[in-house]
């Protein structure tokens, strides 16, 4: 993310975000209201995180575009030629949720068959950009979460293959978890993203399970955590009623609305919630309905099982343990019975239930003509997408089909 006014300074993904940041550039947080601006804008697709450049840099999809280089692919469309064809990263603001999303791919996949002349596009997508995809395949880049009169543009007919990896489409508790306690995605050399960016991001709510009873206390007993309702936040000063995620947020609304007062923005901060949760309990259930237009795109899906993953939360008052690690430190006697294999983030059955029917192959080197879910034992969600077997699986498959394709 690069900050427009500061001459596109990059405010994370670079080493100058870790090293030079200045309170003066913009942060990660999105205003509550429309009347506030956030003047950072998606930089570059993060193929590698540089700490120190030309010596230090942690792999976040380089393996990937290393892999499509060893077999012809360019990520340049001047150096195309006969021998070669193209794959691109989509960059857009993920923090905005699923309808800006769709609607970035839906102009990019416009823009490059204009200019390309490829009448259909393979698609990967890694985590949420699997959602963003299979909501492009449905619904285009129209909003159907928010009540909009407007007909779906459905974009599955520019699709060949839809690759997904690892995809969230029943949500994940562990946003609840970023939600109020931040995420570290470059680990502990990156700048952190902070509650407040998570809480003010519609995208977190977009990526969260709206399945009522997904938790228990610490003697073991089912308690109802039903979190669209607003009211669950409130009572447990969870996601913009946390105290310092409130008072950060505050701070950045006073900066557009100098006479705001705090009673205004409690006000604002329901209003956003409740708008937020709204939409994302829809995209949860659009998600989870059946769709013809999913059987019209070959998808392969790459999932994991080797690591415990939550299925519910573990409840202590108002505290919630959201992540299996979490449960392990705090609450191990009931790990085993808020736990499943999975890849952290996503369980597998999960996986299982939203591709109904598909086989299953443990084999990488083989690649079935239909649908399919590709198993891969993987140290975590976020590193699924640098695994050897996955690669050559997804390879295997663009190879047999590159003549006249553009991947993305």
């Amino acid at each position: 993310m690069v900050d427009a006014q500061h001459e596109n300074f990059p405010v994370w993904g670079s080493y100058k975000g870790i090293f030079f940041y200045r309170d003066s550039y913009e942060d990660m947080d999105l205003p509550l209201t429309e009347k506030g601006e956030n003047h950072l804008r998606p930089g570059e697709v993060l193929w590698d995180f540089p700490v120190v450049p030309g010596l230090i840099s942690l792999p976040i999809f380089s393996e990937l575009a290393s892999s499509l280089e060893s077999v012809g692919y360019v990520r340049d469309e001047a150096a195309l030629n006969n021998g070669s064809c193209l794959f691109w990263g989509l960059n857009y603001d993920w923090r905005r949720g699923v309808i800006e999303g769709a609607r970035r791919l839906e102009e990019a996949v416009r823009t490059v068959k204009n200019s390309t002349g490829a009448e259909r596009i393979h698609m990967i997508g890694h985590s949420w950009g699997s959602t963003v995809i299979r909501y492009y395949l449905r619904y285009g880049g129209v909003d159907m979460l928010n009540g909009v009169d407007e007909r779906p543009r459905p974009g599955a007919g520019n699709i060949n293959t839809f690759f997904a990896v690892g995809a969230p489409f029943g949500g994940t508790l562990r946003a609840l978890h970023e939600i109020n306690c931040g995420f570290a995605p470059a680990g502990p050399l990156g700048r952190s993203v902070m509650p407040h960016h998570m809480a003010s991001a519609p995208v977190a709510y977009q990526l969260l399970p709206f399945n009522v009873n997904k938790a228990i206390d610490d003697s073991g007993a089912s308690r109802n955590l039903d979190l669209a309702e607003v009211e669950t936040w409130r009572r447990h000063g969870w996601g913009p009623f946390r105290q310092k995620t409130f008072e950060a947020l505050f701070r950045r609304a006073r900066r557009h609305a100098p006479g705001l007062t705090r009673i205004e923005m409690e006000s604002i901060a329901d209003g956003f919630l409740r708008k937020s949760l709204a939409a994302g309990q829809r995209l949860w259930e659009l998600m989870g309905e059946r769709n013809s237009l999913d059987k019209n795109v070959r998808t392969v899906v790459y999932a994991s099982d080797n690591r415990p993953t939550l299925t519910h939360a573990v409840m202590r008052g108002s505290e919630v343990l959201a992540t299996s690690d979490l449960v392990r430190r705090n609450a191990p006697g009931m790990f085993d019975r808020v736990t499943e294999p999975g890849d952290e983030y996503v369980p597998f059955s999960q996986i299982k239930e939203y591709f109904d029917g598909f086989s299953i192959i443990n084999d990488h080197l083989h690649t079935p003509d239909g649908s399919y879910i590709c198993l891969v034992d993987a140290p975590s969600h976020r590193d699924l997408l640098k695994q050897g077997p996955l690669l050559d699986n997804l390879l295997l498959n663009v190879c047999s089909a590159r003549r006249g394709r553009l991947w993305m």
